[in-house]
């Protein structure tokens, strides 16, 4: 099936995003963009043009290390680059709205989270289920119609811990809502 608007990311969505986030005690932090030699290789994207950050996870993670976050509820958007193989819903390049929490790392708040974020998705995708997705180490996805909506978690590195969620990812939740819409 070939989607209108495909590439278009709905900068409305993203903002809707961060309002709804912000009524959940989650803080907006402006965050770097290019992930610093710090960084574990496994969070980083290599480019010609430098170490882009692969998700906001990356920003707030160097951040963290370097002693400025406190403990909290964050929020950011950032470009996200990938690389992989295209297709209708995967690109190589986005904007994702990532929480990062650090106050409460716990399996339960985790699930408060994700519940969350379903809640959130829940207000564009109308006619699909919106669903947990245990991927089995320790992670989940929020799907609907079997196309991952995000991801969550709770990860460590040295003596930090803390989840990570994606808020809203464009263009997929524009590329969603769309086939929902005009499924009959």
């Amino acid at each position: 099936m070939v989607l209108e608007y495909p590439n278009k990311i709905s900068w409305r969505l993203l903002s809707e995003g961060i309002t709804f986030y912000q009524k959940q005690d989650f803080i907006y932090k402006e965050v770097p963009w290019l992930a610093p030699t710090e960084i574990p290789e496994d969070y980083r994207y290599k480019t010609p043009l430098g170490d882009p950050v692969a998700s906001g996870e990356q920003s707030f993670l160097y951040l963290d290390i370097n002693g400025e976050l406190p403990k909290g509820r964050y929020m950011t958007v950032t470009p996200c680059f990938r690389d992989e193989e295209e297709d209708e819903f995967h690109k190589r390049q986005f904007m994702k709205l990532e929480l990062y929490i650090t106050d409460n790392v716990s399996e339960s708040n985790l699930d408060n989270v994700i519940c969350t974020c379903q809640a959130f998705f829940n207000k564009f995708i109308w006619k699909w289920p919106i669903k947990k997705v245990d991927m089995g180490d320790g992670t989940f996805d929020i799907t609907s119609h079997d196309i991952e909506l995000g991801s969550y978690g709770i990860r460590e590195h040295k003596n930090l811990k803390w989840i990570y969620a994606t808020g809203v990812a464009e263009p997929r939740l524009s590329q969603v809502r769309i086939l929902s819409i005009r499924d009959k």
